[in-house]
């Protein structure tokens, strides 16, 4: 049976991998010489969409590994990724090509940071790119993700995908040392 991913779409699933799968994913992910690199803000500072928005309120720095985009060298731990396009296809979500996955993680500023809100990929032409976003969870902490004014709390293994084309921010966590999630993003058959 096919997903329907009708524009304006958000799709909430919890035990997103099997739980072995998660557990091997996490651990690799978390462990202490995972390779993160910095970034001294959360935004795209080229996005024209954004300039609308005060970023000296919204935003903070991070900590990224890029695991793919189409411009750059995928990540040598690539392959350990593949599997979400396997789950999305087997849950039957009609997707293509992947276009960008990320590793992103906030640590405790012992203050809730918004970030800043925006789109995975600014459009320049006037037909949109049909595309999934998905930020799936890694840790349980209490930051969040929201879509449009939805808020998705943070808890492993959780995938919140929805409409690339929708506006997205998250908030970080201030209970725990850090929030890890994966950005995705693959166009839509």
């Amino acid at each position: 049976m096919s997903e329907e991913l009708n524009d304006g779409f958000v799709k909430v699933i919890d035990d997103f991998l099997p739980t072995p799968t998660f557990n091997r994913l996490r651990d690799f992910v978390l462990q202490i010489d995972f390779p993160w690199h910095w970034s001294e803000q959360d935004y795209n500072p080229d996005d024209k969409t954004i300039e609308h928005i005060d970023t000296s309120k919204d935003g903070t720095f991070m900590l990224h590994h890029v695991l793919y985009t189409p411009r750059t060298q995928p990540s040598k731990f690539i392959e350990y990724f593949n599997i979400f396009h396997d789950i999305f296809l087997h849950r039957g979500f009609d997707l293509g090509d992947i276009i960008k996955l990320k590793l992103n993680m906030y640590t405790n500023q012992g203050v809730r940071k918004n970030l800043v809100k925006h789109t995975d990929f600014y459009q320049e032409s006037d037909k949109p790119l049909k595309y999934l976003t998905g930020v799936f969870c890694f840790t349980d902490d209490n930051g969040a993700t929201c879509v449009g004014e939805d808020e998705y709390k943070t808890k492993p293994n959780r995938m919140i995908a929805f409409d690339g084309n929708l506006e997205h921010w998250a908030y970080t966590q201030t209970n725990t040392n850090r929030r890890v999630i994966l950005n995705l993003n693959y166009l839509r058959n």
